[in-house]
């Protein structure tokens, strides 16, 4: 007999109870859950000599379903839709209606200064990529030793 180990991140119990909670609610007719987690938004964050890279996972969601900005020196990313956004068709009603709205909100904490008025983001194939200058004063230098 052979055992399959499977290793799991931390950050992804939750998800697993979650999802696991949800599909035995849905099986007995129940409904499902939806915590709206902050772990529902992935980022990868690179920095640069100028600048920080934040690469954002929000696949499914539009550009003007998400929206960008700064509180308290943290970087906030938020995403919500629900499902009256995915519904266009007018000729029909709903017999038994269980999706419900989605809304992540991640905070991502920087390790030195940004210019939030230089601030970019582009949306591409589920990926918000996030450019944020560094502020000068907070940008790595050499210093010459004089003789």
């Amino acid at each position: 007999m052979t055992r399959r180990i499977s290793l799991v991140r931390p950050s992804d119990i939750f998800r697993i109870m979650e999802d696991s909670v949800s599909g035995m609610l849905s099986d007995m007719g129940l409904g499902s859950i939806n915590t709206g987690r902050a772990a529902g938004i992935d980022v990868n964050v690179l920095e640069y000599k100028d600048k920080f890279v934040v690469e954002a996972k929000v696949p499914g969601f539009a550009k003007d379903q998400i929206s960008i900005g700064f509180e308290d020196g943290m970087l906030i990313i938020e995403a919500s839709r629900s499902s009256e956004d995915e519904r266009k068709e007018s000729d029909g009603s709903y017999y038994m209606h269980e999706f419900s709205v989605e809304s992540y909100k991640r905070a991502v904490s920087l390790p030195s200064k940004v210019d939030a008025d230089k601030a970019e983001a582009v949306l591409k194939n589920g990926i918000m990529y996030i450019t944020l200058p560094k502020m000068p004063e907070f940008m790595s230098k050499k210093i010459q030793i004089k003789e």
